[in-house]
């Protein structure tokens, strides 16, 4: 009897199996009960490739000595069509970067204001748009700003 009934369960459980399985992917009697379409994908924003620019330590001079050093993390998104002219102007930008940020800083090196940050933001996103190219940076980010 034992020989019967097991090959027969065995045989129930492959069909219920076949068939719940079909209906997951949208066949069989049972697909609109366990099939669910996938969801469409919102539109995404303008493509974008990110450039990571580095940490920079800029000494803060005064009265002959480093009084203080300012720290950042920063970032650039660029357009895809522009990322290789980027790639390949990464060291002006690099070097410029450096040679402002002594004159910029000074003013600006409170890092716990908010509106310190943003003026750090926008110099810099001027800056990199004057080397690069106006329409190939999209944004630099400050990842982080602090004192060292």
């Amino acid at each position: 009897m034992k020989k019967v009934i097991f090959p027969l369960i065995i045989l129930v459980l492959l069909i219920v199996a076949g068939i719940g399985g079909a209906g997951r992917f949208g066949y069989g009697p049972l697909a609109h009960l366990l099939y669910k379409p996938p969801a469409v994908e919102a539109p995404t924003g303008p493509k974008l490739k990110t450039i990571v620019l580095g940490e920079f330590i800029v000494p803060l001079v005064s009265n002959h000595a480093i009084a203080q050093q300012i720290g950042m993390n920063l970032e650039m998104d660029v357009t895809p069509e522009s990322f290789d002219q980027s790639q390949n102007l990464l060291p002006v930008l690099l070097h410029e970067i450096h040679m402002n940020m002594l004159d910029f800083l000074p003013q600006h090196a409170d890092v716990h204001m908010p509106a310190n940050r943003q003026a750090l933001h926008d110099h810099l996103l001027v800056l990199a748009r004057d080397v690069i190219g106006q329409d190939a940076v999209l944004d630099v980010r400050v990842k982080a700003f602090y004192n060292h």
